[in-house]
């Protein structure tokens, strides 16, 4: 697939409060899909995300983030996030899961499955703080529970995973066959 890729963005702002008012942006892509059977780009597997230092052109941070590129239903999805130092060391992760559920059969779907309609049902983040360490410091989780109009129905907040008393979930409840869609 063809197409253009943006690899650096310059930005200078005279204005900006925090001195310099020049920022650099660069962005690295790897393994695009075209589906032929589709006849379009999935786009690619994986893209980073540099701030590099205007001044001596060395790189501040970098965020690489994954992406489900192999599915139609799923193209585009992020799946992974892992945010670095100029050091290369691994500071913060998140980790993308979620399900997909066919709107008719209720049954969850699976890759290669091509229902007519589907709609996510769970989504869930699981963010590990390294910090520059070997091991993660904290994990935290976030869950997203959702309905066939995709509302959402049930948040729940895993917080810390050491510590299973700072839970929170809150459940979430819709007015139904309300008239051209009014509260009241």
């Amino acid at each position: 697939s063809r197409g253009w890729m943006m690899t650096r963005v310059t930005t200078n702002d005279p204005l900006n409060p925090n001195g310099g008012g020049a920022s650099i942006t660069g962005y690295s892509y790897s393994n695009s899909y075209y589906d032929r059977y589709e006849r379009m780009s999935y786009g690619f597997d994986s893209v980073v995300t540099y701030q590099i230092d205007p001044s001596t052109n060395d790189t501040l941070r970098y965020v690489a983030r994954c992406y489900n590129n192999r599915s139609l239903m799923r193209r585009g999805k992020l799946t992974f996030e892992r945010t670095y130092g100029g050091d290369r060391k691994l500071y913060i992760e998140k980790e993308i899961n979620g399900i997909m559920i066919d709107y008719n059969s209720g049954q969850e779907v699976r890759d290669g499955d091509c229902p007519a309609m589907a709609y996510p049902a769970v989504e869930a983040t699981y963010t590990r703080y390294y910090e520059g360490g070997d091991t993660p410091l904290l994990i935290t989780g976030e869950k997203y529970v959702y309905d066939k109009r995709h509302n959402v129905i049930q948040y729940i907040n895993l917080g810390d995973f050491d510590n299973t008393h700072d839970d929170v979930t809150v459940d979430f409840s819709y007015y139904h066959s309300r008239p051209h869609n009014l509260i009241g």
